[in-house]
């Protein structure tokens, strides 16, 4: 098998330690599999909040376009999310 029962069972108390959505949760343990941990906290904290980008009614398909730059041409709301968390902050 991929993983053994015990390095499973690491991982679901480390899963359960943690005081976030389950989804959040497997992200950032993915996320430490994967050695990308930083990005996969940034974009667990984006997904816990209601909106990251703000939206303009009266000019929605600037919003969408300026959301679409973010996300680099992958199409992603969260690739967008990090690229926007990482335009600020770094």
């Amino acid at each position: 098998p991929l993983y053994s029962s015990a390095a499973s069972d690491v991982y679901k108390r480390q899963m359960d330690a943690l005081p976030i959505d389950i989804r959040a949760t497997r992200l950032i343990v993915l996320g430490h599999v994967f050695s990308v941990i930083e990005e996969c906290i940034i974009i667990a904290a984006a997904i816990t909040v209601q909106k990251v980008f703000a939206l303009d009614m009266q000019k929605p398909m600037r919003t969408y376009s300026q959301k679409l730059l973010f996300a680099d041409g992958s199409g992603s709301d969260l690739i967008a999310m990090l690229h926007a968390y990482q335009v600020i902050f770094y």
